[in-house]
């Protein structure tokens, strides 16, 4: 297949599976940012790691397993266009196996500085390179305006995979609803807002990103054309109850703070 060109947010989306005894147990989504060090890490949903309710604890696996590893897919080959634009071939590698403890049941994955386990959020280490270009998705370089403003009843995207389903076998399905709650505001005393999304189970640990053509309001002024403007604004990670649409997304300043906590962990070890 030749080189396709794809959006940079989507390549750094990624399918996830956990696994216990190497035995699948289900599917969410995850992306990637890259550690002070250089190396990989995988954001994704606190509950898909734990396989835990995030509220209550209790397994979401019918028989009670929880998982022990996350399998990554890994892509086979990189290149660019004629004109240097990031292009990725399509085909799947042999996937990384990621354990999710050490030895004596420590966790692996970092939680969130400050509010621990009440973020429903985590970074976990990769020390091998999934083949994905790694796009920043917040900070300098990030493909996308800061400053984009944003506002309840403006369309945002959920980049992830529901029922495990993926298009040309590694990339993820944008998913469009629209923010319901303020977004500066902390909903129920967390940092998080509310999303209107028709989201289904396997996008749990998915990026949500505003985007904007033609007419966008940028570092405070109404812009006419250029863009497409893009914002990263948070992680997705569940429907508020399972008969509404109305969905959860944990901010961006909850993963640049838990990136930070994992950058200082890599200083304190190395």
């Amino acid at each position: 297949m030749p080189p396709v060109l794809i959006h940079p947010f989507s390549a750094s989306t990624l399918l996830i599976e956990t696994r216990s005894n190497m035995a699948s147990l289900s599917t969410g989504t995850g992306f990637l940012v890259r550690r002070e060090n250089g190396k990989p890490a995988l954001v994704t949903a606190r509950h898909v790691v734990t396989g835990r309710h995030h509220d209550t604890g209790v397994p979401l696996s019918v028989d009670g397993r929880v998982p022990d590893e996350i399998k990554v897919p890994r892509v086979a080959g990189v290149s660019q266009d004629v004109a240097g634009r990031e292009t990725i071939v399509i085909n799947v590698g042999e996937p990384v196996l990621a354990e999710l403890y050490a030895p004596g049941s420590i966790p692996l994955w970092v939680e969130h500085p400050t509010w621990g386990a009440r973020v429903d959020v985590v970074a976990l280490p990769l020390d091998e390179d999934v083949g994905r270009t790694i796009t920043p998705f917040f900070g300098p370089g990030a493909p996308a305006e800061r400053n984009l403003m944003v506002a309840p009843g403006e369309t945002v995207s959920v980049i992830g995979y529901p029922f495990g389903i993926s298009v040309g076998a590694t990339l993820g399905l944008w998913v469009t609803g629209t923010i319901a709650s303020e977004p500066g505001v902390e909903f129920a005393g967390l940092p998080m807002f509310v999303i209107d999304c028709r989201t289904r189970e396997g996008q749990s640990g998915s990026p949500v990103v505003a985007l904007r053509s033609g007419w966008a309001v940028v570092d405070g002024q109404g812009r006419l054309g250029g863009g497409p403007y893009y914002r990263f604004l948070g992680v997705y990670t569940g429907r508020i109850r399972g008969d509404s649409d109305l969905g959860l997304v944990w901010k961006a300043t909850v993963v640049a703070e838990i990136l930070a906590e994992l950058n200082r962990r890599d200083v304190a070890t190395a």
